[in-house]
């Protein structure tokens, strides 16, 4: 699991349940030390961009984490030596959203009064720099051919609460979501889900 951190995706109850052998990889060691206890089996602290895995892994499990890595090429590197062929690897980011925009235009510090001026409760969970490099889907399935992995199912979402505070501000991004729709298709996606395979 990648950037799980404190939050593991799988519960320590379904961990245990499934007889699942559940690796953490986050970069920061005081994100992993806080987990649940019995959430992972082994933890590595390190950027995912420079990770040499042993390729024996069924399952990578990346939710929205590669938004906040600098190198995503690296990244997706790294993600295919942790699998064996066969495996699978899953995702949830986006570069072309508006709020992705405005998150890497805006200063760090502005833009954490503004997120957790509108969303408190966002403070347990968000609010990690991010860049958003190459993080379209367009971008991840190129990349994931250079790296021996095959798209076998993406879905694509066109809504997300980021501007659900103010109807008017909410009004014109839905406006300008589904021009952007028209023009560009899947690559207009607020997020999207992709999982890949790693060929044999």
């Amino acid at each position: 699991m990648l950037g799980g951190g404190k939050q593991p995706f799988v519960s320590p109850e379904k961990k245990a349940a499934l007889s699942l052998n559940v690796v953490g990889i986050d970069i920061s060691q005081s994100e992993l030390d806080i987990a649940p206890v019995g959430g992972y089996d082994e933890t590595v602290c390190a950027d995912i961009a420079n990770v040499h895995g042993v390729g024996d892994g069924d399952l990578v499990i990346c939710q929205a984490v590669l938004e906040h890595v600098k190198d995503t090429e690296g990244a997706m590197r790294s993600i295919a030596s942790l699998l064996k062929p066969g495996g699978k690897a899953f995702f949830v980011p986006s570069q072309n959203a508006v709020f992705a925009r405005l998150n890497v235009l805006l200063p760090e510090n502005l833009k954490r009064k503004i997120l957790y001026g509108v969303y408190p409760n966002a403070r347990a969970a968000q609010g990690f720099p991010s860049f958003y490099h190459k993080c379209t889907p367009d971008d991840f399935i190129d990349m994931a051919k250079h790296n021996g992995l095959t798209e076998v199912e993406s879905r694509y979402y066109y809504i997300s609460s980021y501007f659900s505070f103010l109807f008017p501000v909410y009004l014109i991004w839905r406006i300008w979501v589904v021009l952007f729709k028209f023009y560009a298709s899947h690559q207009a996606a607020e997020t999207f889900s992709m999982v890949l395979v790693k060929n044999a």
